[in-house]
C-alpha cells in the first residue's frame, strides 16, 4: 500500500480548513445600528434628484425548520432608509402585510428605531408595535417610527416563519426608490430542491458556498403492531450532519422603478428573484417531485374537495339544483337558460369581496349563507350549467392587483380568483359573477389580467388569454357656431360592454345634469348651459347605455380678423393616455384597464357669411391585425362640415416588441386631432 507523503496530508487539511471558513463567509454588510459616515452624509442620489427616500440597504436570511411536524421557512428581514425631503416621510410609516390564516405565516421579533442626523437614537418600544387582522386571511404589523425628519435613517428588522416548504417568497431587489445594495442569503439543506427564478435583474450577482452543518430532522421508529403488522412513530428529533449550500444574490446602486405609466402592478416589473420547491430527498438516492408542472397542478386540484368536487360530485350543490327547478327552463335556448341560470346565482348568492380559489365550505351552505368567495359563486355557476347542458369549465386567473401569473413556475400561489368560460359549438365566452350580472362576454375588470389556467376534464387543461369585446364609446354631435364663438347644439353619447356599465354607474352617482355632461368634453371649454339630460337605461344591460342632452360651450373657436380656426374634437377622450407614449422605447408592457373603441362625431353648419378655407387631410392608421387603429375623415357639403375620428385599442395588454407600432398609431392621431378647420370670411 502507497502511504501518502505528509506534506499532501498537510496540504489537504489546510485546503479543507480554509475551505470551511470561505464556505461559511456571509454576504450581509448591514449590523443593527452601526451608522457610516457614507450614510450619514448622504443628501440625494446621483441621477435620482427627487428622490424621496433612499434604502441604504436591506438583507435576507432564510434558512429551513425540517424538526417540527409542519416545516417552516424562516425568514430574518433588516431594511435601512434614509429619509432625503419632505415626501420621503411617509417611508416612516410601517406596514408589513403576511398570510395569517391557519397561522400560515407569522412575524415576530419586530424591533425598529430612529437615527436623528446628530446621532440620537430613538427606538419603537412594544407598546407601539400594532398587530391587525385587515381581513379573515391577512393581517398586518404597523408600527410608525418616532422622531423622524429630513436626513433621518431609520432601520428595522422581523422573523418570519412561514409554514410549509412549497414556494420561497419572492424578494424584489427594486422597488420606487433607489437603494444602494439588496442581498437575500439562503441556507438550503442537500434534501430540498429549489428552483430559482430571476426576472428583470441583468445585474445580479451570485455566490454559491458549499460546506456541511448540523441539521435536527424528526426522527422516527419503526414498530411492530400485531402479529404481521408494523408502525411508523414519530420519536422526537436528531441531529444530522449534512451537506449545505449557501445561495447569496446581491444588487448593488439599484435604480428606482421607472416604468410605472400605464402599468397596473410595478412590482410585476421589478428586479426580483423567487423560488419553487421542484423536489426532495430525505432519503439518499429517493428523489420525490412536487407539484412542479401544471399538469400535476390541475390533478391535484381537480381531486381537492376544495375545489374539484364541488361542481363535480352532485352532493356539494344538490340544494342548488333543487332551489333552482322551476326557474330556469331546460328547454330553453342556450342564451336563455344561461341568462337565467347567472340571474339565479346572482340574486341568491352576494360576493364577500373575498378573492379565492378554494371554496371553505360545501355549495350547499354558501346558498344557504347567501355570500360567498369568488370561487364559490363562479363553482356554483358551473355546476348548474352543467347540469342544464352547458359546457362550462372554472378558470384560475390572478386579478391585476395579486399580479401576472409566471407561467414557467407552477405553483397555486400565483391564483387568486376563479372565473368561468361556457361554450356554445365553436364559440366561446368568460363569465365573472363575483360582482353580479355583467353584459354577455365580459368579467370583471380586476380579472382582465393575464392568462387563465382553464381546467378541462378528464384532468387536461388549457391556458388562454382572457378575451372580452371591445367597449365602445360614441359621442355624436349636432351644432351650430354663433357670432360670439360659442357652440350650442345636441349631444347624444352610445356605450357598450364596460363603457355601459361606468356610465350606467356615473349617471346614477351625477350631482348635477353639469357635473354629468362635463366628462364629455375637454376641460379647456367652459360649459355655460346643459338642458333636457335623459338616460336610456334598460334593464337588460346587454343593451347600450344611451343618454342625451343639449349644450353651450363658450370660446370654441379663435379667430382672427377675417380668419376662424374651429378645432377637430371637444373632448380630449384619450387623455387616460397621457404619459403612456413618453418612451422612445418601452421594456415592459403597455396596460389599458380593458379594449376599447373611442368614436366621435360632429356636424357644424358653417357660419353665415364664412366659407372652409382648408380642410385638414383624411387619415388612417393601425397597427398589423389591426390591433391599433386610428381613423379620421372630414368633409364639407352646402355649408355644413362633417368631421368623425375613431381611435381603438383591441388588447388590454400591449407587449414592449409592440410597443414602438402601437406609439406611432398615437401619435399620429394626437397630431392630426390637434390641426384645425380654417374658414374664411366671404369677400
Amino acid at each position: 500500500m502507497k502511504i501518502p507523503c505528509i506534506k499532501a496530508i498537510l496540504c489537504f487539511i489546510l485546503f479543507s480548513i480554509q475551505f470551511s471558513l470561505v464556505a461559511q463567509e456571509s454576504a450581509l454588510q448591514l449590523k443593527w445600528g452601526k451608522i457610516s459616515p457614507t450614510e450619514k452624509n448622504l443628501k440625494v442620489i446621483e441621477g435620482e434628484d427627487e428622490a424621496p427616500a433612499v434604502v441604504l440597504g436591506e438583507e435576507a436570511t432564510i434558512s429551513f425548520n425540517l424538526a417540527d411536524e409542519v416545516p417552516t421557512i424562516v425568514i430574518y428581514k433588516h431594511y435601512r432608509i434614509k429619509i432625503l425631503n419632505q415626501e420621503g416621510l411617509e417611508y416612516a410609516n410601517i406596514q408589513i402585510p403576511y398570510h395569517s390564516a391557519s397561522g400560515h405565516e407569522e412575524i415576530t421579533g419586530v424591533k425598529a428605531q430612529t437615527i436623528s442626523e446628530d446621532g440620537t437614537v430613538s427606538k419603537v418600544t412594544k407598546k407601539d408595535i400594532f398587530y391587525n387582522e385587515t381581513n379573515k386571511y391577512w393581517s398586518e404589523v404597523k408600527f410608525a417610527m418616532p422622531n423622524v425628519g429630513v436626513g433621518s435613517i431609520i432601520e428595522y428588522k422581523y422573523k418570519l416563519e412561514i409554514s410549509g416548504l412549497g414556494s420561497i417568497p419572492t424578494w424584489f431587489f427594486q422597488s420606487n426608490i433607489p437603494k444602494l445594495f439588496s442581498t437575500l442569503e439562503i441556507d438550503m439543506p442537500r434534501m430540498l430542491k429549489y428552483r430559482p427564478f430571476i426576472r428583470y435583474a441583468t445585474d445580479l450577482k451570485e455566490d454559491t458556498y458549499n460546506y456541511f452543518g448540523n441539521m435536527l430532522l424528526p426522527k422516527y421508529e419503526r414498530r411492530k403492531v400485531g402479529i404481521d403488522g408494523y408502525e411508523t412513530v414519530r420519536q422526537g428529533t436528531t441531529s444530522v450532519k449534512t451537506e449545505m449550500n449557501r445561495y447569496s444574490y446581491s444588487m448593488e446602486n439599484i435604480p428606482s422603478f421607472k416604468g410605472t405609466s400605464s402599468v397596473y402592478r410595478p412590482r410585476d416589473y421589478y428586479s426580483k428573484i423567487y423560488f419553487n420547491l421542484i423536489a426532495t430527498e430525505f432519503r439518499q438516492g429517493v428523489v420525490q417531485p412536487t407539484m412542479n408542472t401544471w399538469d400535476k397542478y390541475v390533478e391535484v386540484r381537480t381531486k381537492d374537495p376544495t375545489f374539484g368536487k364541488q361542481y363535480t360530485s352532485k352532493s356539494n350543490y344538490k340544494k342548488i339544483l333543487k332551489a333552482a327547478e322551476g326557474k330556469i327552463n331546460p328547454k330553453q335556448s342556450f342564451d336563455e337558460k344561461l341568462h337565467a341560470i347567472c340571474s339565479f346565482v346572482s340574486s341568491n348568492v352576494k360576493w364577500d369581496e373575498y378573492y379565492s380559489t378554494y371554496s371553505e365550505k360545501s355549495l350547499n351552505k354558501v346558498f344557504e349563507n347567501g355570500t360567498g368567495s369568488s370561487c364559490e359563486i363562479n363553482l356554483m355557476a358551473v355546476a348548474l350549467m352543467r347540469e342544464y347542458g352547458i359546457k362550462s369549465y372554472p378558470v384560475f386567473v390572478s386579478t391585476k392587483k395579486h399580479g401576472k401569473v409566471e407561467w414557467d413556475s407552477p405553483f397555486s400561489g400565483q391564483f387568486n380568483h376563479v372565473i368561468a368560460l361556457v361554450e356554445n359549438g365553436e364559440s366561446e365566452q368568460f363569465l365573472d359573477l363575483t360582482k353580479g350580472m355583467l353584459p354577455d362576454q365580459l368579467v370583471t375588470i380586476d380579472a382582465l389580467n393575464d392568462k387563465g389556467l382553464i381546467i378541462k376534464d378528464d384532468n387536461k387543461f388549457l391556458v388562454k388569454d382572457i378575451e372580452v369585446p371591445v367597449s365602445k364609446s360614441i359621442q355624436i354631435i349636432d351644432a351650430n357656431i354663433n357670432e360670439e364663438g360659442t357652440l350650442d347644439g345636441n349631444c347624444k353619447l352610445v356605450s357598450s360592454h364596460y363603457e355601459n356599465m361606468y356610465q350606467r354607474y356615473i349617471f346614477d352617482e351625477k350631482t348635477s345634469d353639469v357635473d354629468y355632461a362635463a366628462r364629455f368634453f375637454d376641460e379647456d371649454y367652459s360649459l355655460s348651459a346643459i338642458n333636457n339630460l335623459s338616460a336610456e337605461k334598460d334593464n337588460d344591460i346587454n343593451k347600450d347605455m344611451k343618454s342625451d342632452f343639449n349644450f353651450e360651450i363658450e370660446e370654441f373657436i379663435t379667430a382672427d380678423d377675417d380668419i376662424i380656426y374651429i378645432p377637430l374634437t371637444i373632448n380630449d377622450n384619450l387623455d387616460f393616455l397621457d404619459g403612456a407614449f413618453d418612451e422612445i422605447n418601452r421594456t415592459y408592457p403597455l396596460e389599458i384597464p380593458y379594449p376599447f373603441e373611442e368614436k366621435f362625431v360632429m356636424k357644424l353648419k358653417v357660419p353665415d357669411g364664412y366659407v372652409v378655407e382648408e380642410l385638414p387631410q383624411n387619415l388612417k392608421v393601425s397597427m398589423p391585425a389591426g390591433f391599433a387603429k386610428f381613423m379620421f375623415r372630414v368633409s364639407e357639403s352646402n355649408g355644413n362640415i362633417q368631421i368623425s375620428h375613431s381611435f381603438m385599442m383591441k388588447k388590454h395588454k400591449y407587449e414592449p416588441t409592440e410597443y414602438v407600432t402601437l406609439r406611432s398609431v398615437y401619435q399620429q392621431a394626437t397630431e392630426k386631432l390637434s390641426e384645425m378647420i380654417i374658414l374664411k370670411k366671404k369677400e
